[in-house]
């Protein structure tokens, strides 16, 4: 493998704070180069201080270096991104559960035995969180709105509760499906149960009913849902193209069901383009880009080291981060100098040291 001139020159400057010194007698001045703690050590790398650079640094901190050595500092939406740290913190599903039984307790709901759990398992006993955050946080905001029109303990207002805890029930087991409506409720409440029937789908597995019915709210001009049915559509093709070919194997079978995904990826674009879904297109950007990092890989991680090797506004650089060294074991562009450059100093890669010697 050939290396350009600037590789050469970043790697020699990792290759002089890597490699200890060895000093015959005499008196030899030398630069000293002071390490940060560790808790300043990522605020230091985001405003271009270098200090020494470690092959125990983080990838995405060595991402940062490389920028300075490229005279392509951090913009400040990018040093914001970074400053707000670990990439990928650990996910707690039990924030969104706390504030929907703290909701459904003020709406005067049944308390006695009452709990529900965000995970199934499979038949492998292999598990999966079915219920992310933003579904119980859905359910939050829409009990307060239905409470405060209707009134706390109303016919309305607790025919929703019991609903949506089948629908929750759903989230660990097979609890069913929330009954229609009939023509004598308000169309209003007709279309929130609408919801709840597409939810409960989804939760229970049947992915391709769920797109269905997610989509069918989307083009419901009356539907208080209608601006996030066609993203939920895509959600329900894309759970369907990473889960469920897992789920039908007990866990064991983590293949993808790529038409699936090229459905979502279909409709997100469709979502995008729409100027009626402003409010959805952001999050249908983020989840196009998860798509498109399974379906396009390649293509993919290309575009994400020419995106990160340049300046930014900062909104996606902490995503884009996190799926450009997802998609790198794998796949890489084809004259991506950063990621070799990294992975040479994360190995203290002492081949492509003598590379660049040569």
């Amino acid at each position: 493998m050939k290396f350009s001139n600037r590789w050469k020159a970043y790697l020699g400057v990792a290759f002089l704070v890597l490699t200890p010194l060895a000093f015959t007698c005499g008196l030899y001045f030398r630069t000293v180069y002071f390490v940060r703690p560790h808790t300043d050590l990522r605020s230091g790398l985001a405003e271009g201080e270098l200090g020494v650079i470690r092959s125990s640094f983080d990838k995405e901190l060595l991402l940062v270096a490389y920028r300075t050595l490229a005279s392509v500092p951090l913009t400040d939406g990018e040093k914001k991104a970074l400053l707000q740290g670990p990439l990928e913190p650990p996910y707690e599903f039990e924030q969104g559960q706390s504030s929907w039984l703290e909701q459904r307790r003020l709406a005067g709901a049944p308390q006695s035995g009452f709990f529900v759990t965000a995970e199934k398992m499979t038949k492998n006993y292999r598990f999966f969180i079915n219920c992310n955050n933003d579904a119980f946080d859905t359910a939050s905001l829409t009990l307060q709105t239905l409470s405060e029109k209707y009134g706390d303990g109303s016919p309305a207002v607790k025919d929703w509760l019991s609903a949506q805890d089948i629908v929750f029930a759903d989230c660990s087991k097979e609890a069913g499906i929330p009954d229609e409506l009939g023509e004598n409720a308000s169309p209003e409440l007709r279309a929130y149960r609408r919801y709840q029937i597409a939810a409960a789908n989804f939760y229970l597995g049947n992915y391709d009913q769920a797109a269905a019915q997610f989509g069918s709210i989307g083009r419901d001009q009356a539907s208080p849902w209608r601006e996030y049915g066609l993203l939920l559509e895509a959600r329900s093709y894309i759970r369907k193209g990473t889960l469920s070919l897992w789920i039908a194997s007990g866990g064991e079978d983590a293949g993808l069901d790529l038409d699936a995904l090229r459905k979502a990826e279909h409709t997100l674009q469709a979502v995008i383009a729409d100027p009626s879904l402003a409010e959805t297109r952001d999050s249908a950007k983020r989840l196009l880009a998860f798509v498109e990092l399974r379906v396009h890989a390649q293509q993919r991680a290309t575009e994400l080291g020419e995106l990160l090797a340049k300046p930014s506004d900062g909104r996606d650089f902490r995503q884009n981060i996190v799926d450009y060294f997802r998609l790198n074991k794998d796949y890489r562009g084809p004259d991506d100098e950063m990621v070799d450059w990294i992975e040479a100093i994360k190995d203290n890669d002492k081949e492509s040291i003598a590379r660049w010697k040569s």
